[in-house]
C-alpha cells in the first residue's frame, strides 16, 4: 500500500513539470505529514525468556524542520518528528498469536542530508535524502501467560534513506513528497529489547525566508 501511494504521488509531480527556473533562498521552513508503516519489530524477553513479533497498525507522522542550503543542490534540515501507533496482537514463537493490546510511541530527533536534482527548466525536482539522530521511545505492552507487561521509554540512534520529489509553486514555496525508511539502535524496555524499523511515506511544504 505504502509504495503504492508513493508511485501515483510521483507520477502526479512529474505531470506538473514546468518550465519556469525557480529561485531559492539558503535558509527555509518545512512541514511534514504522511504515514508510518511497519514490516513487523521482533522482540526477546529476558526474563520469561520469550520472543516474537508484533506489528504496530499504519499511523500518522508529523514533523516541522528548519533547513538551510550551501548550493542549489545540497541542503541540510534539522527535523523533529512524532509518531504514535497502536497494537493488538504479537506473535510468540512457539506459541502462535496472543491477544495483547498496546501502543508503540516514537519522537525523533534528526539531522537530515538533501541532494535536489537541477533538471534544466522543469519546477520539478528528483531528491535523495539521508539522516542520522537520537530517537525517543515510549511504549506499553499487556501481560499474558508468556510474557509480563512492560511499560517503559528508551533512547536510542536513529538513521533514515530516501528520495522523492520537488514541485516548486513558485520562487518561495514548494510541495514535496517522499518516501524513506527508518532503522536505529534496539529499543530497550526493562527486559524487553526491540528491533525498531520503519517505512514512511510523507507529503511536505518548504517555505523559503526570501530568494536568493
Amino acid at each position: 500500500m505504502l509504495r503504492i501511494c508513493f508511485l501515483a504521488l510521483a507520477l502526479l509531480f512529474v505531470c506538473t513539470a514546468s518550465d519556469a527556473h525557480a529561485q531559492t533562498s539558503r535558509i527555509y521552513f518545512a512541514g511534514y505529514m504522511g504515514i508510518t508503516g511497519y514490516d513487523g519489530l521482533s522482540f526477546s524477553d529476558t526474563v520469561t525468556p520469550a520472543t516474537g513479533e508484533f506489528e504496530p497498525k499504519n499511523t500518522m507522522n508529523f514533523a516541522g524542520a528548519m533547513g538551510l542550503r550551501f548550493t542549489r543542490n545540497f541542503r541540510m534540515e534539522a527535523e523533529l518528528s512524532y509518531r504514535d501507533a497502536d497494537f493488538d496482537q504479537i506473535v510468540i514463537s512457539g506459541a502462535g498469536e496472543q491477544n495483547i493490546a498496546g501502543e508503540f510511541k516514537s519522537t525523533m530527533m534528526l539531522l537530515n542530508g538533501y541532494y535536489d536534482f537541477d533538471i534544466k527548466n522543469w519546477r520539478t525536482q528528483p531528491f535523495l535524502t539521508a539522516g542520522i539522530g537520537l530517537g525517543y521511545h515510549s511504549g506499553e505492552f499487556g501481560e499474558n501467560n508468556f510474557t509480563e507487561s512492560v511499560s517503559d521509554e528508551a533512547f536510542g540512534l536513529v538513521w533514515t534513506a530516501g528520495g522523492g520529489l520537488k514541485y516548486r509553486v513558485r520562487d518561495d514555496l514548494a510541495w514535496t513528497a517522499g518516501y524513506r525508511y527508518l532503522d536505529g539502535t534496539n529499543v530497550e524496555f526493562e527486559n524487553t529489547d526491540i528491533d525498531f524499523n520503519a517505512h514512511e511515506i510523507r507529503i511536505g511544504l518548504e517555505w523559503d525566508i526570501s530568494p536568493y
